[in-house]
């Protein structure tokens, strides 16, 4: 599949990935725009200069103006400002590509002739790379999580349905980028998170599912390819795995990924046996590294992330991260994980509910960047955007897919509503008399409501559970209803 995302989009995203595997922990220098600064008079108002190409820089800056020779050792380039212009020279090692024939605006000054000028904001051009923000916030799947009674949420708020839904409406305005936002943020013992042991396995399953979604059916339903950019604000437990099928991944500053390892641990007790649990850990774990490998990063990172037994240090060496298997030996190396099976190593409650201890990984920003995991650290939609590098000429899109997936979870909450109420009626139900034709009509009614209660489950593929409004399981609501059948055929 072909991508429609612009040239410049391409190469912003060539060097961010060339960033990525060269950068140490280290911010991008700024332009200093003073020498550039001749004296201006008070009274007149000088026209902009047109600027027509851009310079990127290996360090992530980058200057506009107009390109005037280059060769193998060194760019001149004309530096525009406004209506400033400054001809500069640079070796060529600093430069990581030059983008000719752009067309960009050059910041124009204000006019200082004493009159109030209001700054304007440029209206995208026809061909500016557009982009589409998806939120995915809430639970993930149904909230299966130990002792879900003492919580009001029940989730179902991100299943595949839902996230289809909503990228069916983004599909319709065909976006260059497609920015997703994940912030499953929940809330148990007034902590911002619960323990990471109260997930369950099902949840990476569920977050598995959705992973295709965007890997094989966007590309194949759309047509194309846009750019996916994942930012991270909260992505714990099993999504915190779908990230990592992508290049691009930014962090929130107070963002975290993580809430794995325990989810494997229970593994050993759902299974009740050793041998079995090994072989289902196996086959999870190799769908998980499988998706860690589609998007370029060290299997050992998301490793560490399920794996309670792991032990991971880092160290830099030569501007490059070296993953060590062990613990730390020297003052330049840093402990990420330690053996959490080990007695003397087990995190306490306090560490597990806040996802601050080491027995697994859990990816915050400045460690995510410094191993090379996230591109970068951005508080705002604003910063994202800048950090792609399209800042200067770009469309965001004015969607429903946020709404599409809020009138999802609004949906989710009736019905369990429903299901609340149609237990109610079934308790309800009495014969009017003790004429068969009484009885009937009470069981009548009964695999009526029984039915109903089906019927809602079904319409939210999976993201209702019965049991949570007090209902048995589709199974047995089945079999409730034959022997029901049965009753009414004995009283005809």
């Amino acid at each position: 599949m072909t991508s429609n995302v612009s040239a410049s989009g391409r190469i912003w995203n060539a060097a961010r990935r060339v960033l990525r595997a060269s950068r140490t922990v280290a911010a991008a220098s700024a332009l200093t725009l003073a020498v550039l600064m001749p004296a201006m008079t008070t009274s007149v108002a000088q026209a902009a200069v047109t600027a027509n190409d851009e310079l990127v820089f290996k360090d992530g800056r980058t200057v506009v103006g107009n390109l005037i020779s280059q060769d193998d050792n060194s760019v001149v380039f004309e530096i525009v400002v406004g209506s400033l212009k400054q001809k500069m020279t640079y070796s060529r090692a600093e430069i990581l590509a030059v983008v000719e024939g752009e067309d960009v605006a050059a910041d124009a000054p204000a006019a200082s002739n004493g009159s109030s000028t209001t700054p304007t904001t440029p209206e995208p051009s026809e061909d500016a790379p557009s982009v589409y923000v998806l939120n995915l916030t809430g639970w993930v799947g149904p909230n299966r999580m130990t002792g879900w009674e003492q919580f009001a949420d029940r989730g179902g708020d991100i299943t595949p349905t839902s996230v289809r839904r909503a990228l069916d409406d983004a599909k319709k305005h065909r976006p260059d980028y497609l920015v997703i936002v994940i912030d499953n943020t929940l809330a148990a013992f007034g902590e911002d998170e619960p323990p990471e042991d109260l997930f369950t396995p099902g949840s990476i399953y569920e977050a598995e599912e959705l992973e295709p979604i965007f890997t094989r059916e966007i590309p194949q339903d759309w047509g194309y390819e846009p750019e996916i950019v994942i930012w991270i604000k909260n992505a714990m437990g099993g999504i915190s795995m779908l990230p990592f099928n992508f290049e691009n991944i930014y962090f929130h500053p107070d963002g975290r990924m993580g809430g794995m390892g325990f989810v494997i641990s229970q593994m050993y007790g759902a299974a009740q046996d050793a041998i079995v649990a090994e072989k289902w850990i196996s086959a999870t774990m190799g769908r998980v590294e499988g998706m860690a490998i589609r998007g370029g990063y060290d299997v050992r990172i998301v490793q560490a992330m399920a794996l309670r037994r792991n032990v991971l240090s880092y160290r830099i060496n030569n501007g490059e991260v070296e993953l060590l298997e062990r613990e730390p030996q020297s003052p330049d190396e840093f402990l990420l994980t330690d053996n959490g099976f080990l007695r003397e190593n087990v995190d306490g409650n306090a560490a597990r509910v806040r996802g601050t201890g080491n027995d697994v990984l859990t990816l915050r920003a400045e460690v995510a960047e410094t191993l090379r995991i996230s591109d970068g650290t951005v508080s705002s939609i604003d910063e994202l955007i800048a950090e792609l590098g399209i800042s200067r000429n770009y469309r965001l899109i004015d969607g429903r897919g946020d709404a599409i997936l809020e009138r999802w979870s609004r949906d989710v909450d009736r019905a369990y509503d429903r299901l609340e109420q149609l237990g109610r009626d079934f308790a309800d139900v009495r014969a009017r008399g003790n004429e068969p034709r009484d009885v009937r009509a009470a069981i009548s009614r009964r695999i009526n409501i029984l039915q109903d209660v089906i019927s809602t489950v079904n319409r939210f593929d999976g993201a209702v559970i019965p049991q949570f409004a007090r209902w048995p399981s589709e199974p047995n609501l089945q079999i409730q209803i034959e022997q029901m059948r049965q009753e009414l055929m004995k009283l005809r």
